[in-house]
């Protein structure tokens, strides 16, 4: 098209995990005229931020948790559906700095590593440092934000223009990784287009759920969100169970979390501070949260809120250096199926965006009568991206 496009790209610290990928420390925007590259602009958040005129109330958790007083740009990825979320920044770019894009990228520090592998590195001349994939997180981790992120995200966006055409091919592969295991979301402002996008599931939305006839479609999403920002998301250790059991009318839920803070020392242990939510179908409801460490036990009443067509259960958790927290989510929700006649249950486990793969294993129990030899289907997964199954009887 001959009209003019600028691109809004949030460049997300998936070491401070948050619910679209991470922390939002920088924005670009990247412009296009009749179809040319026509210009590149990196800003620093934080700096942004500082021209938001008035009071923006901030989501409950934000404010509860995060010690925040108003909602901006840096927090604005609040809702896990990154749609909401993008439109959420857009808000903030209009009202913080007069900017109007067609659409929203998000990109985080693992696809950064990616690139940098096919680039060979930046140089960032203003803080006279050489950034590649082998220190790319030491250098994250040494410097402060205001420092590091505009710059390296300007000289990134740069370095990707000078390529030749055979790193240009590694680099498409690098980028199509990066949007199927969501290191990389992309939300568009033109209505086809976006739809494609959706339609590959690479728009970072929560699951639409549906299936006809005798059919159940089922869903789940755990939505990290680090509320210190000291990039201990990247020291955590996880892995999950996830139960789920058909019981008189009902389809009852268990998602068991292993979180593991493996950061040690006391000079170099960092405690990390979490809201913890699942996301799952309106009609869900929700028992008390049991949190165990060691030989300790105890509940927590979660927060849970209906918002947009989905049902959030959350709490706040710390862990501390070298511990083990084990998080126990349970939930139900009517089961409007019959296993008297042919059906399906269509499972959906989302991949929080910015998070590594960890091991999942998942049970599903279907009522003895609609298998002939097993009731019981086990599945496990590496979660590097969404899990779908289909089980018919």
């Amino acid at each position: 098209e001959d009209k003019d496009k600028t691109y809004l790209i949030l460049f997300q610290n998936n070491l401070s995990i948050r619910p679209t990928g991470g922390t939002i420390v920088s924005v670009a925007f990247i412009s296009f005229s009749k179809g040319k590259l026509s210009n590149i602009e990196a800003l620093n958040t934080e700096v942004v931020d500082t021209y938001l005129k008035g009071f923006v109330a901030p989501p409950g958790p934000i404010a509860k948790y995060f010690e925040s007083e108003s909602f901006n740009l840096r927090d604005s990825n609040w809702d896990p559906n990154f749609a909401r979320a993008a439109e959420q920044a857009e808000w903030f770019i209009d009202k913080e700095i007069d900017r109007q894009v067609d659409g929203t990228i998000a990109i985080d520090v693992d696809l950064i590593y990616e690139i940098l592998l096919v680039t060979g590195g930046v140089h960032i001349d203003k803080l006279g440092i050489d950034v590649d994939a082998n220190n790319l997180r030491q250098v994250i981790l040494e410097r402060s934000s205001n420092e590091i992120w505009s710059e390296l995200l300007s000289e990134l966006l740069e370095s990707l223009i000078k390529l030749d055409d055979s790193k240009k091919t590694v680099l498409f592969k690098k980028l199509l990784s990066g949007l199927e295991e969501k290191h990389m979301l992309v939300f568009l402002h033109n209505v086809n287009a976006q739809r494609s996008i959706s339609e590959l599931a690479w728009d970072g939305a929560l699951p639409d759920a549906r299936c006809p006839g005798n059919c159940l479609a089922d869903w789940v999403g755990l939505v990290e969100s680090l509320t210190n920002e000291n990039d201990t998301s990247v020291l955590i250790r996880r892995a999950a169970d996830l139960d789920v059991v058909f019981e008189e009318g009902l389809v009852k839920r268990r998602y068991v979390i292993l979180l593991e803070n493996t950061s040690s020392g006391v000079s170099e242990g960092k405690v990390s501070s979490l809201y913890l939510r699942v996301v799952a179908p309106e009609e869900s409801g929700f028992s008390p949260v049991v949190v165990k460490l060691d030989e300790e036990e105890k509940e927590i009443v979660p927060e849970v809120v209906t918002i947009n067509g989905h049902k959030e259960a959350g709490i706040f958790i710390e862990i501390k250096p070298g511990e083990n927290l084990i998080i126990q989510f349970a939930w139900e929700s009517p089961a409007n199926v019959s296993f008297d006649r042919s059906g399906e249950y269509v499972l959906f486990l989302r991949k929080q965006p910015g998070i590594l793969d960890f091991p999942t294993k998942i049970k599903v129990n279907i009522p003895a009568k609609s298998l002939t030899q097993t009731q019981i289907l086990e599945y496990n997964t590496e979660l590097s991206r969404d899990f779908v199954s289909r089980i018919s009887w």
